[in-house]
């Protein structure tokens, strides 16, 4: 198991300090046993190459924190890997001990230790007597996903006709997401154009659908793009509208695709989205969003570049950070000041964020940029990794995913890192389209004033643990 996979997979962030000499560096704790500990650190220490042998010719102290408990040792380094080191406590932790009590706590506390012998078994130890029922888990868990949809794909023809989806959403997965719900080898069996969920609305049922092309290959083969498209409008050619997800409508420009109906590219719905949730953030920061700076990740995007001037109507000063832009460049919107730039320690003016980056894993070279208090929205795809929140978390900055409500919504199943009640932004136009006309997308105002009154809202909500 590499590094990185057991900082996802143990159930662990704690706040820590990691001490190298005089200087002391905020860490994440992401394991602890009777042995030693596992840290992330929040920032790279600039003075200091990070290496074995380097950090142990200094004098190293770890202080992990639990509640109003701590606990603080001297330790080792065993391991240095891609800034996660594991370190290994000098003196043994005694039972009896005020330091085991605390182990004990934080142990049970967590659900990836409550049960021992399972997490033995997940580290593929074949002595333990649980490690067969966790493989046959995992072999049932495998096939039964294959085999849910093959069923839903022999079917999808037939749930179609019976449907009649109005609105068809359009997705793509990741490689990640690929080697989760299907062995490699899917991929060669699989149907051209894959059926994934269905989504209720007020206006009828919807259809969700995905290329078997993977996130990376539709963004350098046009060719896949144009194929994805032709054979989503050959399928489903009575549907009102298509969502395009995330990146899609820029690969679509990109292959030539021009977005005319019955595609959507979700732009408005996206801005919607986003002008409401950097008004949520204002109320949970208890000033009125005159008062406040917000900045935007990704800002001379299709979808930043509109946004600038959304927020410019409504917040104090807008700082758009891309590394697009060339050069930096200050202007004044309907009396804002509007900042736009590649220099990252712009980002710490602001007291709110809104992540538009093409994916979350973008952001992890600004983690250090962030002001300690900030609070930020999150709308990528694929969204921003638990590493990655676990940085954010420890330098005290307070991360929301933005998703949109609807008291008449339902998807089955549910997407990854969503509830099965949200609505992601870039699918909000096609169901606002198809209730009230394409005319509805001539004016943002329009729009989210049309959105509003079809019962949609912006919701800040608390990272899941699917990525």
């Amino acid at each position: 198991m590499s590094e990185l996979q057991k900082d996802q997979a143990y159930g662990m962030d704690l706040p820590a300090v990691l001490d190298i000499g005089e200087c002391s560096y905020k860490a994440c704790a992401s394991e602890v046993t009777e042995q030693g500990v596992q840290l992330t650190l929040v920032k790279q220490p600039l003075c200091m190459k990070l290496d074995r042998d380097v950090l142990n010719e200094e004098q190293l102290g770890v202080t992990i924190t639990q509640d109003t408990e701590q606990l603080k040792r001297r330790v080792k380094v065993e391991r240095v890997t891609d800034g996660v080191v594991r370190l290994s406590f000098v003196d043994s932790l005694q039972k009896g001990s005020r330091d085991y009590d605390f182990l004990s706590k934080v142990q049970s506390s967590h659900e990836s230790y409550l049960n021992p012998d399972i997490q033995a078994a997940k580290a593929s130890d074949p002595e333990n007597p649980f490690h067969g029922i966790y493989l046959l888990q995992r072999v049932l868990w495998r096939y039964g996903r294959i085999l849910l949809f093959i069923l839903g794909n022999i079917l999808s023809p037939l749930i179609s006709l019976i449907l009649k989806p109005k609105v068809v959403f359009a997705v793509y997965g990741t490689k990640g997401d690929h080697r989760a719900y299907t062995p490699g080898w899917f991929r060669n069996v699989s149907p051209k154009l894959v059926s994934i969920g269905l989504f209720k609305s007020k206006i009828g049922w919807g259809m969700v659908v995905s290329s078997p092309v993977p996130e990376n290959e539709l963004a350098e083969d046009s060719g896949e793009v144009r194929t994805y498209i032709e054979r989503l409008r050959a399928r489903y050619s009575k549907a009102d509208t298509f969502a395009l997800v995330g990146r899609l409508p820029g690969f679509a420009l990109r292959a030539g695709i021009p977005l005319d109906p019955p595609l959507v590219n979700g732009a408005f719905g996206t801005r919607f989205a986003m002008v409401e949730s950097a008004l949520q953030l204002a109320e949970k920061r208890g000033r009125p969003h005159h008062e406040l700076k917000i900045a935007i990740l990704g800002g001379a995007g299709r979808i930043g570049e509109p946004l600038i001037s959304d927020l410019a109507k409504l917040f104090s000063k807008v700082i758009a950070i891309d590394p697009r832009y060339q050069e930096e460049i200050g202007s004044v919107e309907y009396g804002t000041q509007v900042l736009k730039t590649r220099r990252p320690e712009r980002l710490y003016e602001a007291d709110l964020v809104l992540v538009l980056t093409a994916r979350g894993s973008d952001i992890e070279n600004l983690v250090a940029w962030f002001k300690p208090d900030a609070l930020v929205a999150d709308d990528t795809h694929p969204c921003i990794k638990r590493p990655i929140r676990n940085k954010l978390a420890n330098q005290g900055v307070s991360l929301y995913k933005t998703v949109i409500g609807a008291d008449k919504f339902n998807m089955y199943p549910r997407m990854p890192n969503f509830n099965g009640n949200n609505i992601p932004g870039c699918l909000l136009e096609a169901l606002v389209i198809s209730e009230h006309g394409r005319g509805i997308v001539n004016d943002p105002s329009e729009f989210f004033e049309a959105a509003k009154a079809s019962g949609y809202y912006a919701q800040l909500i608390k990272p899941k643990n699917d990525s």
